[in-house]
């Protein structure tokens, strides 16, 4: 016997809850999101001027500069309380041709544009976008520390999905297929290995051939494919490598056909952060502890920056490739906003208070969300 009951909450979206009853006990069966009827389209509006959006000091407002400092505005407020707690992460959405970024507060995740937030739920790890930049996929958080179920979010219908793989996941360029990263439990002895899920006919691969033992299990923290959708690299190592006594992960390729992986990266430490394409797909950037890495799609062998002795993160691409947006400081002062120039090698440091935090540059575009 089934009956369903609706609930209105949040903003003013309909879910209709489906209840079931098992055992004398009612439990949820599913729950369903009706499409809103303010979906995102590509309608004319005015150009907003774009700039770096960053989270200002105490993690409730966004606020929004020119790369010439000029400009400082308060963009976005209400945003933390409606994801219950200070900001964590900002981000843009590569690709999108409208101006949209990402605000997260824990695990907790929302799309905004204009003056409308788009709730897109608990996600482990900041979402990965297609190229499109219309859908997002991420793995739910889990009490385990494994990578959870992969949720599906598509901006258009403002629908999430759970697809049948668990992971932490990623796109292939064509937007048809995804990468992710698969780890067994530990006291199963199984370690991680690369897979691929293709989205239309829901078949899964393994791509990797990791071997893992009792002592010495393989640990994969994150898989991406390069632009050409021919070869996947991810980052990884065996768990004896992991920790202060060990030498550390490292980047490995392989093709995205699958086969055996080749190391072409020295250690960059136990952990990685904010893996980016340049907006054109020519360039990606990533962050090891607080050292910013750049390198070419083509041969992605990632050059530390020098930022003169000062350490930084977030790195955030400007629209045309050029120039990154980062947070930086020198020892334990408070975290400034820095535009760092990769043809001239120039750092330059806009006028914005200390303390930021997360960073999206966003094209001056037409706004998604009515």
């Amino acid at each position: 016997m089934n009956v369903h009951a609706t609930l209105t909450f949040g903003q003013p979206l309909p879910y209709t809850f489906e209840l079931i009853q098992e055992d004398g006990r009612w439990a949820i069966d599913r729950i369903v999101l009706p499409p809103s009827p303010a979906t995102p389209t590509d309608v004319p509006g005015s150009d907003t001027g774009g700039g770096i959006y960053y989270v200002a000091p105490g993690g409730e407002t966004i606020m929004r500069v020119q790369p010439d400092g000029s400009g400082m505005e308060e963009a976005y407020t209400g945003i933390a309380q409606s994801l219950g707690g200070p900001l964590t992460y900002l981000g843009p959405v590569p690709g999108n041709p409208m101006q949209i970024i990402v605000a997260g507060a824990g695990t907790h995740y929302a799309a905004i544009s204009g003056g409308v937030s788009i709730d897109m739920g608990a996600f482990a790890a900041p979402p990965r976008w297609s190229a499109d930049g219309w859908r997002a996929v991420g793995a739910a958080p889990t009490d385990t520390g494994l990578a959870g179920a992969i949720a599906m979010f598509d901006l258009r219908s403002r629908q999430r999905s759970e697809l049948p793989i668990s992971g932490q996941p990623d796109w292939f360029p064509d937007g048809q297929r995804l990468v992710y990263v698969r780890c067994g439990p530990e006291e199963e002895d199984k370690g991680c290995n690369v897979w691929t899920y293709d989205l239309a006919s829901g078949a899964s691969a393994q791509i990797s051939t990791l071997v893992s033992t009792a002592g010495d299990r393989w640990y994969v923290q994150e898989a991406h494919v390069l632009p050409d959708g021919n070869t996947v690299i991810f980052y990884g190592n065996h768990t004896t490598e992991v920790g202060a006594s060990g030498n550390g992960l490292q980047w490995w390729a392989i093709p995205a056909s699958g086969g055996d992986a080749q190391l072409f990266s020295e250690s960059y430490g136990n952990g990685v952060n904010d893996f980016q394409f340049s907006p054109d797909g020519a360039q990606l950037s990533v962050t090891h502890d607080t050292n910013i890495y750049v390198g070419t799609a083509q041969n992605p062998l990632f050059s530390l920056l020098d930022l003169g002795g000062l350490t930084a993160r977030y790195p955030a691409w400007s629209p045309d490739g050029t120039r990154l947006a980062l947070a930086t400081r020198k020892g334990s002062e408070p975290w400034r906003l820095a535009i760092y120039d990769l043809n001239s090698s120039q750092l330059s440091f806009p006028n914005a208070p200390p303390n930021i935090g997360g960073l999206a540059w966003a094209l001056g575009q037409r706004l998604a969300f009515a």
